[in-house]
């Protein structure tokens, strides 16, 4: 694969980077129809701004997602409302087709952990979407909001507390 920055590699990095950015944004944006809107105008930065990508500067996950995430701020800053962390259109596991009851078990469990979310503030929200929806690691977590590494750990720890505690789980 040519170097990540490439223009020509553009259909690469779309294809390799779709699951993960979309992932993420909607975690970020309930509405489906704005979160598709918020990855199709990402992805639009993203080629735009290509060639500006620097290696030197960090991995190229970061600098995307750093991307994607103003991408969803400026969303908010022209719509004025808060984001709310949807697993609702979450797309089902690859394999084969959950029984009605597991479907429903799946259904109830996701409809907990949506309202659970929507009660963190919006700093841990994006910092479990990063983690868990985008699949960064603090490191490249800590690239995006322009954090200390172990910062990050603190503030993953802490969502996930948070979020333990709005699910009413025991630590």
């Amino acid at each position: 694969m040519p170097e990540p920055g490439a223009p020509q590699d553009f259909a690469s990095l779309y294809d390799l980077y779709f699951s993960c950015v979309c992932g993420f944004v909607r975690s970020q944006v309930s509405d489906p129809a704005d979160a598709d809107d918020v990855v199709s105008r990402a992805f639009e930065r993203l080629l735009e701004r290509l060639g500006t990508y620097r290696p030197e500067r960090g991995a190229f996950e970061s600098w995307l997602f750093a991307v994607v995430r103003n991408a969803v701020r400026d969303h908010f800053r022209s719509r004025r409302w808060r984001a709310l962390f949807s697993l609702e259109e979450a797309p089902e596991p690859a394999g084969r087709e959950p029984a009605a009851e597991a479907r429903l078990l799946a259904e109830e469990e996701r409809a907990g952990l949506l309202r659970a979310l929507q009660r963190l503030d919006e700093r841990s929200r994006e910092v479990l979407g990063l983690k868990f929806q985008a699949g960064l690691n603090n490191r490249q977590i800590a690239e995006v909001l322009d954090l200390g590494e172990s910062h990050v750990g603190v503030l993953v720890y802490r969502a996930v507390k948070k979020l333990q505690a709005a699910l009413g789980e025991p630590s």
